[in-house]
């Protein structure tokens, strides 16, 4: 097995940074949306709680994948950092074609 020079490393490391950033940016967005669904839910129950309609399945949904939703974002912002420390050892980050969340 031969040894990878500097820069196969660097495009490994850059590949595999894009597409945690990528998951991370996926798992920031499927929160996103959940919020906003909380978000219109509290203000129906604050200002029209008699005429709410809420599609239980959907709010129960959304309820239950929170959990598992924090503790992605949650590693794969620690794995984000970390892979960004690896690559800046090689070299400059990736150009981003979009903005991260501040982390």
């Amino acid at each position: 097995m031969s040894e990878e020079k500097p820069d196969e490393i660097y495009g490994r490391l850059c590949r595999e940074y894009v597409e945690t950033r990528k998951a991370f940016l996926a798992c920031f967005s499927e929160l996103k949306r959940v919020g906003e669904h909380f978000k219109v839910l509290g203000k129906e129950l604050i200002e029209r709680p008699g005429v709410l309609h809420l599609n239980q399945v959907a709010f129960a949904a959304d309820t239950a994948a929170v959990p598992s939703l924090l503790a992605q974002f949650a590693d794969l912002k620690d794995k984000l950092r970390d892979q960004q420390k690896e690559v800046e050892v090689y070299g400059p980050l990736p150009t981003p074609d979009y903005s991260l969340p501040i982390l």
